[in-house]
């Protein structure tokens, strides 16, 4: 279970080739993380002070943060989240529940945030 308030929540979990291995996308108030969850590993929790170590609350299987230099996993969610159909994308992307509606990032703008590693584009 991952940390989620006003700043910081999960947006997106993508499968990956490997039937064990999910990628997450986490809202981190500044930018966007990626969280690679590994349902064949154990979890062993990050150090102090480490990213994600303040997010996870509980886990029964690794889960660890994708470095910026971690191009294939970036590139990965990038291309799953520009290919996923619209009405997919809204049903499967989390966001600010105000009752009569919920806000979320576009896909394209999450598109444009993966694609630069993370940061959120200059506009």
């Amino acid at each position: 279970m991952l940390l989620q308030d006003l700043f910081d929540t999960p947006l997106m979990v993508l499968p990956t080739t490997n039937e064990n291995i999910f990628i997450c996308i986490y809202d981190f108030d500044v930018n966007v993380r990626l969280l690679r969850i590994d349902l064949s590993r154990k979890f062993v929790a990050p150090k102090a002070g480490d990213f994600p170590a303040g997010i996870i609350l509980t886990s029964t299987c690794a889960v660890e943060a994708t470095g910026k230099t971690d191009a294939s996993e970036w590139e990965h969610a990038a291309v799953t989240v520009q290919k996923m159909p619209a009405r997919e994308f809204n049903n499967g992307i989390v966001g600010l529940d105000l009752f009569l509606c919920r806000l979320h990032t576009s896909q394209k703008r999450l598109i444009d945030i993966l694609k630069n590693w993370g940061d959120f584009p200059r506009d």
